[in-house]
């Protein structure tokens, strides 16, 4: 029995997405004071600081797991969702908007532009290993290549379901 039929709201499920130290977790609180992006909140850096950790690439599958179940949990609960996350692959991004698109949620994407140089010095005063901040800077294509990819699968995928 599919029980997404029965469901009488708009679900939706926002991807605020940038890179580490672009103010993700500010802009999103601040939208939220303002009682824009309602929903369940997911931050993939709770989700690290819970498993006991900050940030360890050998963890993050296992993050990328919980979270995608997170997701999917909200959503099956009727309750929209905002991603906080500066999510590095693009395989990562499509499991993402898999779930949603399987639960019937419409997908908002927000990419904030900060400056790669502010990016920088908000995150490795505070710890990031500036060798992590440069692998994330080659998984996730700062010219926007990964960023319009994943937009065209969202795109595409509407396009499908409006046939």
């Amino acid at each position: 029995m599919n029980t997404n039929t029965y469901k009488t709201t708009t679900q939706t499920v926002t991807l605020v997405l940038g890179l580490p130290g672009a103010g993700k977790s500010t802009y999103v609180a601040w939208e939220r004071a303002k009682g824009k992006l309602p929903g369940t909140l997911l931050r993939f850096d709770a989700l690290r600081k819970a498993m006991g950790h900050e940030y360890h690439p050998g963890l993050e599958p296992m993050v990328n797991a919980v979270a995608c179940v997170m997701l999917r949990t909200a959503l099956l609960q009727g309750e929209s969702v905002v991603v906080d996350e500066s999510i590095t692959t693009l395989h990562v991004a499509q499991e993402l908007v898999a779930a949603a698109k399987e639960n019937n949620a419409q997908v908002h994407m927000l990419f904030l532009t900060t400056p790669l140089e502010t990016c920088m010095a908000n995150r490795i005063p505070n710890g990031f290993p500036l060798a992590d901040f440069q692998r994330k800077l080659r998984e996730w294509d700062v010219d926007g290549q990964r960023i319009l990819a994943l937009a065209d699968m969202v795109e595409m995928q509407e396009q499908q379901g409006a046939a």
